[in-house]
């Protein structure tokens, strides 16, 4: 079975590539300055980024950022708040793994209202020293 396609316009792409109960794998391209979401916390399940080519920008909280360039996972695990957007000069491209896959899927193509995704904290959530990185 082939990638699904959820958006494709000119400055964004994403397509579903894996869709389990365990994992939800994502491809995922913005244009350069292209937004992505706004912060927010997930309580159930991890959410990890692999950037292929240009540059992800996370923004975290307290004002804090991550900035991860082409060959960087980003691990952000449940109770971490963060965002993500393209504010290179390039093209974004990105590989976002849900784990578990948390009905990823569904919400993406508008099935899953109750999507594991929630407002930040008033505390803040849990610190972004918890992130993982790792570089290849």
């Amino acid at each position: 079975m082939g990638a699904e396609v959820i958006t494709d316009r000119p400055g964004r792409f994403v397509a579903i590539l894996v869709a389990t109960e365990d994992l939800v794998l994502t491809v995922t391209r913005f244009a350069a300055g292209e937004p992505g979401a706004p912060p927010h916390v997930h309580h159930e399940h991890t959410d990890t980024f692999v950037v292929v080519r240009g540059r992800l920008t996370v923004p975290l909280t307290g004002g804090q950022e991550l900035v991860a360039g082409p060959g960087t996972a980003v691990c952000i695990p449940p109770g971490v708040v963060h965002g993500f957007r393209n504010d290179g000069p390039e093209e974004l491209e990105v590989l976002n793994a849900h784990t578990p896959g948390a009905g990823f899927d569904r919400y993406l193509r508008g099935e899953h209202p109750g999507f594991d995704q929630h407002e930040p904290p008033a505390d803040g959530g849990l610190p972004p020293s918890l992130i993982t990185l790792a570089r290849a």
